[in-house]
């Protein structure tokens, strides 16, 4: 079955929230995307070897459509007085293999989502048509329903279809 890395990072100083989500194929190799985005970057280092994630040396297994959460408090400095910011990183394996297709089409059907982005189920579908069907075309059509919910995930990938 083939994967992917879905890690989501919310970041909350001063009454101000961040989120950045990405996802990483997983093919046993180790991944280091230490400062990728805001709020990843404020974690030292972020590595995923095999099924395991490693944030800031702390090692949690990788699981099926289960989130794990890694937590961090950081100081900053706003120029007037020290104030904590809280960080708060989940990473969970999500299935992108045909096997996988019925449920997302299911979810889209309900008008439900995955989390909280309505249009996370026609991304995942998008990465199945490129990356286990092979086609493009159909994979370029996912992405842009994906896009028309306010998901821009599905257009990073379109540059990787030939």
């Amino acid at each position: 079955m083939k994967y992917v890395i879905r890690i989501k990072a919310v970041s909350e100083c001063m009454r101000i929230r961040r989120a950045a989500l990405c996802y990483l194929r997983l093919e046993n190799h180790t991944y280091d995307i230490h400062r990728e985005i805001h709020p990843l970057k404020k974690f030292k280092s972020i590595q995923i070897i095999d099924s395991n994630i490693i944030v800031d040396g702390d090692k949690k297994e990788l699981k099926i459509g289960e989130e794990v959460y890694f937590h961090k408090t950081n100081i900053v400095d706003n120029g007037m007085e020290s104030i904590e910011e809280e960080l708060v990183l989940g990473a969970m394996l999500i299935p992108i293999d045909r096997s996988m297709e019925d449920n997302y089409l299911n979810i889209i059907e309900k008008n439900e989502s995955i989390d909280e982005w309505k249009g996370e189920a026609f991304y995942l579908l998008g990465m199945i048509y490129e990356y286990d069907y092979k086609d493009d075309d159909q994979a370029s059509k996912w992405y842009l329903k994906a896009k028309e919910l306010g998901f821009n995930f599905g257009l990073l990938n379109m540059d990787n279809i030939s």
